[in-house]
């Protein structure tokens, strides 16, 4: 369930939908991959940094989204499995939100990512590994029993390796300055570790955009279950006859045997020890 605010977006302003928008990702991927290896494009052009973009280097930005997560140097079986997954992902939230909410949320992301390039800008953003695991995490949670075969023999649930992003979405939060302990003295600096940290948050942001409220609604509905669980064991506990004097039940003296008498017009209950005599 998404939020209202996106149904009356999508009610308004459909036409800004881009159909198919998982063929043209890959496909870029597919593209900029090709390029880096044969070294039609600088990588350093694709760069994102503040600083860049500022000073009229703008092309960082253009392929933000579209500069694949796997490195160019990475073994061709590889990059075609990672690109036939973010296919596979990109295609399945499509095909679940339709095409308006999946550009919004990728979009979102796009934007959130870009805005992390200007918070520090002398330090650049790798943003095509955290756009996946923001992709990656979305489909989790629409898709969670969802079935892959690790090395195409192991069966696992999508929600479990979501999980797992989830994780390393907050080790990164957490101990981004140990991830960066092995670069460069000059490399590490608390700048570069902020916006390592920014990159994960830019991760997770639209995610709880999306489903925040679905969250907080099943929290809710888990909350109001143990409740009514709780009240339905306390009723259970009482049992069929309770002492008004000893508070003993059926369920807690087995052997105990009660009486029921009339007072004032109301039917109360006794174990045999408490039985009024008159």
């Amino acid at each position: 369930m998404t939020p209202k605010f996106i149904d009356k977006l999508e009610k308004r302003f459909r036409f800004l939908q881009i159909k198919n928008l998982p063929v043209y990702i890959v496909a870029g991927q597919a593209f900029f991959y090709i390029a880096l290896i044969t070294e039609i494009i600088n990588p350093d052009f694709l760069i994102l940094a503040g600083r860049n973009v500022m000073s009229g280097e703008v092309i960082g930005i253009i392929p933000l989204i579209l500069y694949p997560f796997i490195p160019p140097m990475a073994n061709p079986i590889l990059v075609l499995f990672a690109l036939y997954i973010t296919f596979l992902v990109s295609k399945h939230l499509e095909e679940s939100w339709g095409s308006f909410k999946f550009t919004f949320y990728v979009f979102l992301s796009y934007v959130v990512i870009v805005g992390t390039c200007f918070a520090i800008p002398n330090i650049p953003v790798y943003s095509e590994v955290f756009f996946s695991a923001s992709l990656f995490i979305a489909f989790a949670y629409v898709t969670p029993n969802f079935v892959f075969h690790l090395l195409l023999l192991f069966p696992i649930k999508v929600k479990w390796l979501g999980l797992l992003t989830w994780l390393l979405l907050w080790y990164v939060i957490f101990f981004a300055e140990g991830m960066l302990s092995n670069y460069p003295g000059e490399l590490v600096n608390k700048d570069a570790v902020m916006v390592l940290r920014l990159q994960a948050i830019s991760a997770m942001l639209p995610f709880f955009v999306f489903f925040g409220n679905d969250l907080l609604l099943k929290l809710k509905q888990k909350r109001k279950r143990s409740e009514f669980s709780n009240m339905v064991k306390v009723v259970e506990g009482k049992g069929r006859h309770q002492c008004i004097n000893c508070s003993r039940t059926e369920l807690t003296d087995p052997e105990l045997e009660f009486r029921y008498k009339e007072v004032e017009g109301d039917l109360i209950c006794y174990c045999i020890e408490h039985v009024p005599n008159n």
